[in-house]
């Protein structure tokens, strides 16, 4: 809903949103951050912004997936 079918950050709900949801295919952005900080900010979210963390509803094995296909996105 907020980054989108590809990962771009246009989702229908990700459009209205401000600051923007992260586009995971911009390979410069995604080269800024490690596994272990995308890993953090599925787990707690991002403070001042709408990204929610989803510890509570992702098993660690889930969140570490899905850094693996957020980080496949940019490639």
């Amino acid at each position: 809903m907020c980054h989108g079918a590809s990962g771009k950050g246009d989702g229908p709900v990700g459009r209205s949103l401000n600051p923007k949801p992260a586009n995971f295919t911009d390979k410069a952005m995604m080269a800024m951050h490690s596994d272990e900080e995308l890993f953090k900010t599925i787990s707690n979210g991002v403070k001042g912004t709408a990204m929610v963390g989803f510890a509570n509803s992702l098993s660690v094995a889930d969140r570490w997936n899905l850094v693996a296909y957020i980080r496949s996105l940019s490639r």
